[in-house]
């Protein structure tokens, strides 16, 4: 998968950037260890959508936030992974650290404010809360048309600043929903200090996870998303459409906080999720995964109500008149035996004043 044309080339020559933030592969998190060291540098590849040599990324070492274990050949890789935590078991965490190589992240990135592969304008937006281990968790999936989505996922609850991780990587439709493979992992905590929480983690290629269409409808998705809590590597997630807004600004400079719903002010751009979703089903034997290197997608199409309502709607048209001419026709009579009566005793009355 090809990144835009604002790629950026890292060489051997490339000075280390500021440490300002910090770069690893969690081996515990990712549930992944390497065998080879230059399995290290493809990961990392692979997470930034460039190319990166061991050379850029050396010194490479081992640690679990306490001790350092130098990594340059595959007998060091055993050694760490062998190596005993002298954190407490329920914080234990095993990562690979390196250097990072300048031109590897943007110039003017920041935490929930800049995103680090999407270059692209919205497209897409879903939203959901979904118990995950012992805990509630909200969800917000965006997509963007250069081919890429961020996933933010929160705690609400968990202070007056919640525990948040945004989840970066690529996503690819098919005829029954999106299948995002996920390239980057950080917190979106921007007051974090701590190098612990500032890191920002390139995830192996043992992440993925589809989305599927429930029903027909393109504005629910039901399937897994990375686990943010408890011991497993995906949660089942249920997600809904916003509707869809014009995005002016390019995602990587949208300054707007990224949970804001701007009010629907113009129509969404030129629709065509579901053209490609059609393309995907064209073959019926080998079905077609469509990349949306330049797609936009479409409004949601309002749905028709159920068999049900339709037949209740229907019933409810034809419902018959026969009770409201029975009612009036007893209201009829009545009237006409009240007046009889009235008539009779007067009647009566005028014979009793002759007599």
């Amino acid at each position: 998968k090809a990144r835009s044309a604002s790629t950026h080339v890292v060489g051997p020559e490339i000075q280390a950037m500021p440490d300002s933030y910090s770069l690893e592969i969690s081996l515990t998190k990712s549930k992944w260890a390497p065998k080879t060291v230059e399995e290290i540098p493809n990961v990392v590849s692979r997470a930034f959508e460039t190319h990166v040599t061991r050379k850029d990324l050396e010194p490479l070492f081992g640690t679990d936030h306490v001790q350092k274990w130098p990594i340059s050949n595959e007998e060091d890789i055993a050694t760490f992974l062998a190596a005993k935590s002298k954190m407490n078991e329920a914080f234990a965490e095993k990562v690979i650290k390196f250097t990072v190589p300048r031109g590897l992240m943007p110039s003017k990135w920041k935490r929930k404010k800049v995103k680090i592969l999407a270059t692209g304008n919205k497209v897409a937006k879903y939203f959901g809360e979904d118990q995950v281990s012992t805990r509630q968790v909200e969800i917000s999936l965006k997509f963007f048309d250069c081919g890429h989505f961020y996933m933010k996922q929160t705690l609400p609850g968990s202070g007056a600043l919640p525990y948040q991780l945004i989840f970066e990587g690529t996503w690819t439709q098919t005829e029954r929903g999106f299948m995002l493979d996920y390239y980057l992992r950080y917190t979106g905590q921007a007051s974090k200090k701590s190098e612990l929480d500032l890191a920002i983690q390139a995830i192996p290629p043992t992440m993925e996870g589809f989305l599927a269409y429930v029903g027909e409808s393109e504005n629910y998705l039901k399937g897994q998303a990375p686990a943010i809590v408890g011991e497993d590597l995906l949660c089942r997630v249920e997600l809904c459409r916003e509707p869809d807004v014009v995005e002016k600004t390019k995602a990587r400079f949208n300054e707007s906080d990224d949970d804001v719903v701007p009010a629907p002010a113009e129509s969404s751009p030129e629709p065509v999720l579901r053209e490609r979703r059609r393309e995907a089903s064209a073959s019926p034997e080998e079905p077609r995964v469509t990349h949306p290197s330049t797609s936009v997608p479409k409004p949601p199409k309002p749905q028709e109500p159920p068999p049900e309502a339709k037949d209740a709607k229907d019933a409810k048209d034809e419902e018959p008149i026969w009770p409201a001419a029975l009612g009036l026709a007893l209201f009829l009579l009545l009237v006409l035996f009240f007046s009889w009566n009235t008539w009779v005793e007067r009647t009566d009355e005028t014979r009793v004043d002759d007599w």
